[in-house]
């Protein structure tokens, strides 16, 4: 119907109106070899509307600010006093169902797809002492038993997966996985790929998303007009599983319609029993649109996704990219009966301290997330399932070390060079203790102070920083850091079980060591490595995982990877290696795992 409108003049101009406005003229995705313009996304630390200042509230007094102090003030204005609330919005949503439908590829890479900035918390006087309050961790080599952890599996999957095809290949991996016990779902990021184990994790099967699902760009009517809709499947996922209902739910992020961090996008979750995802059949999914949250055209995009699994309910979380992050609701029950369900969620710029942020893991009824304020203030949100509200409010912490991360690996590497996602809180999770609940999160410091920011850092390498509350009301317990003389630890994940066990999964590097991934438990001062690595890129993230692992209740899987260099003794798959850049000088291929692990004796 085009090629005969485009002989008349008015076609033309309907043409010209196309592509002025983003209207795409056909349904052909992009050729897998063009690459697109490279588009910078919203700084979510520019305030694009004043709405209040809470110094008056917290009783501050300075003498006339300087340049950078005013450039805090003016982030900081953009906050909302605490403690606050705010009314839920609502959105329901349709069910759909898998199918069959031919491989999709997103053309662009992740690495130019995702170059967001992190958000900054100002530096402020220190409290504390900017020192270590614990002793160092070490680094155990890789095995498969240890004297205080005790490891299941540790499966690779270097062979098994890729992260190339056509148009080029992807990085960050961004591993994601979960277990409902024999039967294991493994993600990974951009190419989309699904692993699947029918033995526990020893071995396992590709499973293509974009074969059960409909993965290309989404297009749509807009005032009588075909617009896209989004850029197609490309990005992030994170899977989990959920007992109470006996579902695997996957998180699907879809790339924007620039083909980046711009544009209009949606995120999907999909859910099946462990059979379905053994032995395949049918999926059901919900597409949650930009539209859906009534995202702003200014900011429209979402990344950078999360899951937590809470008694009834299924919390979501999302960087509405540049405005703050989205957080949302969804019953169990309306997943199980796979029918429509019914979001609430939450206003971004609410939690514009949480920007890069992940939720608490292993809740009952109450979803938690946190940001920073201030290097001295933390900001701890919350959503109860029997309230129609979220609220938030302001914990004062000991000071921590703001300077920019960054460790240096065999070769020179900088393996923390990429900003994102900073020091946002990306380890969390609710403890039991004799007691009373314990709210943990960790986030990534540096070993130095930011410009302008007073105090002296005493501890010598990146680090990670972990906060311990009190559930019931907020009050700090301890707060304790992962670090080490020589090395840098950074990107945590955090898991709990009833014994009162919390597993970390975290990256680290340097000392002499190439980046990596590792696992072990808090207050063994000792964390092991899953894979070790012979080659660095400067940049390892964005995410680790690591879950409870079923049908007990005490194991924890965990996902992760290192890099390898793509020569004969290490085999890399021929569709599977980065030519040398990004920080290595030579050929290389990501080598994920799969691990299960439990306190030892």
């Amino acid at each position: 119907m085009l090629a005969s409108l485009t002989r008349t003049p008015r076609a033309i101009l309907i043409l010209v109106l196309a592509a002025l406005f983003g209207v795409a003229a056909s349904t052909a995705v992009a050729d897998a070899k063009s690459k697109p313009k490279h588009h910078r996304p919203p700084n979510i630390n520019k305030c694009r509307k004043k709405k209040h200042s809470d110094r008056k509230e917290r009783g501050e007094r300075r003498e006339k600010p300087g340049k950078k102090e005013r450039e805090d003030d003016k982030r900081e204005s953009c906050i909302p006093p605490s403690p606050g609330s705010k009314h839920l919005r609502r959105k329901k949503v349709k069910p759909h169902k898998s199918g069959k439908f031919l491989p999709f590829t997103s053309p662009n890479g992740e690495e130019r797809a995702n170059d967001d900035f992190s958000w900054r918390p100002p530096g402020k006087r220190p409290r504390g002492k900017l020192a270590p309050t614990e002793g160092p961790y070490s680094i155990a080599g890789p095995g498969l038993h240890a004297s205080s952890t005790i490891f299941g599996v540790n499966t690779s999957l270097q062979n098994t997966v890729d992260f190339c095809r056509a148009g080029g290949c992807s990085l960050p991996p961004d591993m994601s996985g979960a277990d409902s016990g024999r039967t294991v779902l493994a993600t990974g990021n951009w190419k989309s790929f699904g692993a699947v184990s029918r033995d526990g994790g020893a071995t396992f099967n590709i499973l293509d998303p974009t074969t059960i699902f409909p993965s290309g760009p989404a297009f749509g009517t807009v005032n009588g007009m075909r617009v896209q809709l989004d850029g197609g499947m490309c990005c992030d996922q994170v899977v989990q599983y959920v007992p109470q209902i006996n579902r695997f739910i996957w998180l699907m992020q879809f790339s924007g319609t620039c083909g980046g961090l711009c544009g209009t996008n949606k995120l999907r979750i999909a859910s099946a029993t462990p059979a379905v995802v053994a032995s395949g059949g049918s999926w059901t999914y919900w597409d949650l649109t930009s539209a859906t949250f009534r995202l702003p055209n200014s900011t429209p995009t979402m990344d950078y996704p999360d899951l937590a699994v809470g008694t009834n309910s299924l919390y979501v979380s999302v960087d509405n990219v540049g405005a703050g992050l989205l957080v949302m609701r969804i019953p169990l029950s309306q997943i199980a009966a796979s029918s429509s369900i019914n979001i609430g969620y939450t206003t971004p710029s609410d939690s514009a301290s949480a920007y890069g942020g992940h939720l608490t893991q292993n809740v009952g009824d109450t979803a938690y997330w946190a940001g920073h304020i201030n290097t001295r203030t933390m900001r701890i949100f919350s959503m109860t399932d029997s309230e129609g509200v979220y609220r938030w409010r302001d914990v004062g912490i000991n000071s921590w070390c703001n300077g920019n991360r960054s460790s240096s690996v065999p070769g020179g590497t900088d393996w923390l060079a990429f900003g994102f996602p900073g020091n946002a809180v990306l380890g969390s999770t609710l403890r039991s203790s004799q007691s009373g609940n314990e709210l943990w999160f960790a986030w990534g410091a540096g070993h130095a102070m930011a410009t302008r920011t007073p105090g002296t850092c005493a501890f010598p390498q990146s680090h990670i920083q972990i906060e311990v509350l009190r559930a019931s009301d907020y009050t700090p317990i301890s707060q304790m850091q992962v670090w080490n003389r020589s090395l840098a630890f950074a990107y945590p994940s955090l898991a709990s079980n009833p014994n009162g066990d919390v597993a970390m999964s975290l990256g680290y590097g340097g000392g002499g060591n190439h980046a990596a991934h590792a696992v072990g438990f808090w207050g063994d001062f000792l964390v092991y490595t899953t894979a070790a690595g012979d080659t660095s890129l400067n940049r390892f993230g964005d995410y680790v995982t690591v879950r409870r692992s079923w049908p007990g209740t005490n194991s924890f899987s965990a996902e992760g990877y290192s890099t390898r260099i793509a020569n004969a003794s290490n085999n890399c798959p021929g569709n599977g290696t980065f030519a040398a850049a990004f920080g290595s000088s030579q050929n290389f291929c990501f080598d994920p795992h799969y691990v299960t692990f439990r306190h030892g004796p």
